[in-house]
């Protein structure tokens, strides 16, 4: 920005219209701060939510394909249950079945690290429930646009009582 906020008369008066209009877009921009953190708030909760969805879905999967007559012992089957390509296809059909963005999904290896690093029991987990991820996609898809909608008309709002 080129902008003085002086109380003196501008040195090259040819350069006062291009000061003023810096100044204006300089106020306009700090005065957009709160809504534009706003904004970043729900997008980042939105994000952390679709996160929560995929990793609830991904967990309830991986437990499910434990079988308890297996002649391998439950260690053995996680191990299998996350290796890299094994979890790619997992992902892969999970992404299908719940039209879920496969950039959505964490990476394979990194998750199958975290998995073994905490010492996580897939097998220990309980069955999630069908009602949380009819919630979360309620809240992604019907509760975020509503939340944005608001933000508008509290922004037009302020511009309507700025601008009398």
């Amino acid at each position: 920005f080129i902008v003085s906020f002086g109380k003196k008369p501008y040195q090259k008066a040819e350069l006062a219209d291009l000061f003023d209009a810096e100044r204006k877009s300089l106020m306009g921009d700090i005065k957009s701060l709160p809504q534009n953190s706003t904004i970043r708030k729900i997008n980042e909760f939105a994000k952390r939510l679709r996160h929560v969805k995929v990793h609830s879905i991904v967990c309830d999967s991986l437990c499910n394909k434990f079988t308890f007559l297996s002649m391998q012992s439950r260690e053995q089957q996680q191990e299998a249950l996350l290796r890299p390509e094994a979890l790619r296809q997992t992902f892969g059909k999970l992404a299908k079945q719940h039209a879920i963005h496969i950039g959505d999904f964490p990476d394979p290896e990194s998750f199958a690290r975290s998995i073994e690093e905490l010492e996580v029991k897939l097998w220990e987990f309980s069955r999630l429930q069908t009602g949380y991820v009819e919630a979360m996609d309620k809240l992604l898809v019907d509760e975020m646009p509503c939340l944005f909608e608001k933000l508008g008309n509290e922004r037009k709002k302020e511009d309507g009582v700025a601008g009398r």
